[in-house]
């Protein structure tokens, strides 16, 4: 039977160069290179002391000289491709546009800067492969793996940039190339923790796809300002070249170097104020890239990771993350709606520039990254942890960002310690607020039903309704656009505290005579807007959603006032609707049909056009006024004589069709649904129910089926015109026999 011999004397000849002894050869029968002769060669490997194994040494020889070649190759390619990158991306528009929420840059600024850092790497990494000096199967191992997964994070970025994917779209893709990575072997089953190896078993794949998903996560959060994700990009990968090439993983070395000087060539042209940025392609570049290294080259042995020094480098990033979601689940706000509490706005806000705050947190990535160093090259893992932690509690303590965090964690944890209190030692009590929402005197008994008149005077025109659940960024814009829509208009505010996390008291004072109602558990839209019409007692009142603002030269609220008042007859109104980057919305719609839905949420616009202009009454101009069928729930101005009649929201309906019943409800009732184009509002609309398979979407369609099942089957356009002009019919006869009975008497 064969031998199979000296592959331990080679494997150790080439890390530890010439003038060290080769190691006693190691004989395995074919095919049995298992763990335990695995164990023996590397007992031999340290009992040899080889100089890049020695604590306190970086072992340097020949391959440093060779190394500045491909770190040169990367930057110049940078430099050369970065201008015909940004040329490209005016000539195919793909532009960041400034706007008045978190891009405040003086005009449009191309995007697309992570193809050329893309390509600067391949080209570094080629010339590396060229050279025959950095263990080459390892290298070209790496380079196999890494160029077509990063290209397709790359390409997935662009893809981003180009047509704003959704937020669960990107994380599939994001997954995808994870996945990739981890199928080539680029996994961890032993992680080392203060010393101790842990062995990870099946959660090994797992916990590194998390961990890649985390980095490229990380560092597109933390791309919010110029030249920061590349300063940070830099920072890192020259810090793991570095702890690479300490532990004999110079194939590692030689790639982080590329994408260090690679960056470095994009950040002559980044660098505040930028003229080209590197968009979604170049931000999840960046993060998959230190994540494949970061796991490469802190392995000490096969498949065994040092976990220290990846994630002490990624203290900032994965810190910044970790916060906004902390901050976006305790307040209600989507986690893939943007805000402008990142680390860098935080430092804005104080007062800092672009180029302070890029320097601030650049010496904050390169303390941590030293500190991974040391720590790698001492075997001091506690001295990395400690850097960091104090790192991350002093800018806490001083209030610089994490604090208003940590402060939400710590009202959540007192609430419901207080909550466990109450229900042990007190008698648990039904919420007064739900006997109320039940049992409401001034409004419909049950939902649907005609209800009794209200006997208290109406002493304001109109009381604006608006629920809060903790959308601290969307309040301030709102209330303040919102005084200047109302000349002349004695209004006043009805403010519901959803169970919020973070309270009403800040904006309370804003508007005068605030009607606050406070909820003790979160309830639905529904049942909450059935709270504002209860409590309103002026003539008209308006359900708003909070992701809305004013342009005050249209004086949107003093005209539709006027509107109502003009048209005695009008039920409900709702005014012309844009987006935040000014496209219009189309509030005034017709009834959902099957086909509008198949349209809608698969995307098949295009295919469906005509079905959609229908839809969205297409066939009148935008700044008309005119009867519709239904209108959009982001913004309703409601006759109280007509709720009294019609009745309060159906609350089955719960988040979405609660406007389309209630319009129906008003057009059966012989009263007009009306949009008015001569006036506007702006509305940042989530979307959150047209992502296919979001929470948000089943309840649209449970909704839908509810609507469904309480109006009939029968529910296209045709149907419910019927239905509507047979409700005006009988209003007409109604009032005409009204005329007659005077006479008759």
């Amino acid at each position: 039977m064969g031998r199979e011999v000296k592959w331990l004397s080679a494997g150790f000849a080439d890390n530890c160069g010439a003038g060290v002894p080769p190691a006693q050869d190691v004989v395995v029968e074919p095919g049995r290179r298992d763990a335990r002769t695995t164990n023996l060669a590397e007992s031999q490997l340290n009992s040899r002391q080889c100089p890049a194994r020695m604590p306190g040494f970086i072992a340097m020889d020949g391959n440093g000289f060779y190394l500045l070649i491909p770190m040169a190759v990367a930057v110049a390619a940078s430099l050369v491709l970065t201008p015909l990158v940004r040329h490209l991306a005016w000539r195919l528009r793909v532009l960041a546009y400034p706007d008045s929420q978190r891009r405040f840059h003086a005009g449009p600024v191309p995007l697309l800067g992570g193809v050329a850092v893309y390509f600067a790497l391949v080209v570094g990494l080629i010339a590396a492969l060229l050279l025959d000096r950095f263990r080459q199967s390892d290298l070209v191992r790496l380079c196999w793996v890494l160029i077509p997964t990063a290209g397709m994070a790359c390409l997935f970025g662009v893809i981003d940039d180009c047509y704003n994917l959704r937020s669960r779209a990107k994380l599939a893709l994001q997954f995808l190339a994870a996945l990739m990575i981890t199928s080539a072997g680029f996994s961890v089953d032993f992680i080392t923790v203060f010393g101790c190896r842990i062995e990870l078993g099946w959660w090994g794949v797992p916990l590194t796809i998390c961990w890649l998903m985390g980095c490229i996560n990380a560092m597109n959060l933390i791309d919010g300002l110029d030249g920061l994700a590349s300063i940070i990009g830099i920072s890192t990968t020259s810090m793991l070249g570095m702890i690479a090439w300490n532990m004999g993983n110079h194939h590692v070395t030689v790639a982080a170097m590329a994408m260090t000087f690679a960056l470095a060539g994009f950040l002559v042209f980044n660098r505040p104020p930028a003229s080209v940025f590197l968009g979604d392609s170049g931000s999840t570049l960046i993060g998959l890239v230190v994540g494949v290294l970061g796991i490469q080259g802190s392995l000490t042995s096969s498949a065994t990771l040092s976990i220290t020094a990846p994630v002490v480098l990624m203290t900032l990033p994965m810190f910044d993350v970790l916060m906004a979601v902390v901050r976006r689940k305790l307040t209600g706000s989507p986690l893939a709606l943007g805000d402008r509490e990142h680390i860098h706005h935080c430092l804005l806000e104080r007062g800092l520039g672009p180029w302070q705050v890029v320097g601030i947190l650049g010496a904050f990535c390169l303390t941590t990254g030293v500190a991974a160093t040391a720590a790698t090259v001492f075997h001091r893992d506690a001295l990395a942890w400690i850097i960091a932690t104090a790192l991350i509690v002093l800018m806490i303590r001083l209030r610089v960002f994490g604090h208003r965090e940590f402060g939400l964690i710590h009202k959540l944890v007192r609430r419901h310690a207080e909550n466990l209190a109450r229900s042990i030692f007190l008698q648990k009590r039904k919420p007064h607020m739900h006997i109320r929402l039940r049992n409401m005197p001034s409004k419909a008994a049950s939902v649907g039903q005609p209800a009794q008149t209200i006997a208290s005077p109406l002493p304001c025109d109109l009381e604006v309704g608006v629920i809060y659940t903790g959308e601290r960024d969307l309040m301030g814009p709102l209330l303040s656009t919102l005084k200047a829509s109302a000349p002349g208009l004695n209004y006043r505010l009805i403010l519901v505290d959803n169970h919020s996390t973070d309270g009403i008291e800040p904006w309370q004072q804003n508007i005068p005579e605030t009607k606050v109602l406070k909820n003790s558990e979160r309830l639905h839209y529904s049942a909450n807007m059935n709270r504002i019409l209860a409590a309103s007692t002026a003539r008209y009142v308006l359900l708003m959603n909070t992701d809305m603002f004013f342009d005050p030269r249209q004086q949107c609220l003093s005209r539709m006032v006027e509107f109502m008042d003009s048209h005695p007859n009008c039920g409900i109104a709702g005014c012309r609707l844009f987006h935040a980057d000014g496209h219009d919305a189309r509030a005034a719609r017709r009834f959902q049909t099957l086909s509008v839905i198949l349209a809608r949420r698969f995307g098949l616009g295009g295919l469906m056009r005509r079905t959609l202009e229908h839809h969205f009454y297409m066939d009148h101009a935008p700044d008309e006024s005119f009867d519709c069928q239904w209108l959009s729930g982001c913004f309703l101005m409601l006759r109280n004589k007509a709720v009294e009649k019609v009745g309060l929201f159906d609350e089955s309906f719960g988040k979405y069709f609660e406007d389309v019943d209630m319009c129906l409800r008003m057009a059966r009732a012989g009263w007009e649904v009306m949009y008015h184009g001569a006036t506007s509002a702006y509305h940042i609309e989530q979307r959150a129910s047209h992502k296919l398979l979001s929470t948000d979407a089943w309840k649209h369609l449970r909704s839908y089926l509810y609507w469904l099942n309480k109006w009939g089957y029968r529910t296209t356009a045709e149907a419910t015109e019927e239905a509507m002009a047979e409700a005006t019919s009988e209003a007409t006869a109604e009032a005409s026999h009204n005329r007659l009975r005077p006479q008759a008497a």
